[in-house]
This record gives structure tokens, sequence and C-alpha cells, in this order.
């Protein structure tokens, strides 16, 4: 499979699966006389939770968390797309950095 054709997957299917899921929850709700402004409201508000949803899900699994050592301490760096060289660079600012938070 060539990179465009994975690309076109990866970016398209979150939205048919969590469309045709959404219309699905529509059509049951429509079996109990819902009016239609209602079953649009309902569908597009789940269609729109669960496609960000999916794409928090995808960047959750890019991303990389480097977080402080010493107890009681909040300071956290994210990273996505980062070389090794500045992924280990962010680690040790996390590790040593200047100020401790509560």
């Amino acid at each position: 499979m060539s990179p465009k054709v994975k690309r076109f997957l990866a970016t398209w299917s979150p939205v048919v699966a969590t469309g045709a899921f959404a219309a699905w929850e529509s059509v049951r709700l429509h079996a109990y006389d819902v009016p239609f402004s209602l079953l649009l409201a309902c569908g597009l508000a789940l269609w729109s939770s669960l496609l960000v949803l999916c794409s928090r899900i995808a960047e959750a699994a890019k991303t990389t968390t480097h977080r402080c050592a010493a107890p009681d301490c909040g300071f956290t760096v994210r990273l996505r797309r980062t070389s090794p060289v500045e992924n280990r660079r962010w680690q040790e600012m996390a590790a040593a950095h200047p100020e401790h938070r509560l």
C-alpha cells in the first residue's frame, strides 16, 4: 500500500466510522418519533465528540511525555515529532529543571 493511500485511510476512516455510528444512533432515535432537528443535533454532537476522541487518542499515541522525577513536582514536557537527540535533551531538562512546583 502506498503512503498516499495509507494517509488517506488514516485521515478518513475515523470520519466515516464515527459518522456511521452517529447515523446509526440517529436511526435508533427516529424509532421513538424524535423530531428531525433534534435527531440532527444529537447525531452531529455525537459525531463531533467521537471524532475529537479519535484525534486525541491518535495524538496521545504519537506523544512522548517526560516528567520531573522529584516527588510532588508537576513539571511535564510533551513532545511530538522530535529526533532522538532532541528527545534526550528534553528528558534531561525535565529531570533538572530550575523550579519545582507543587
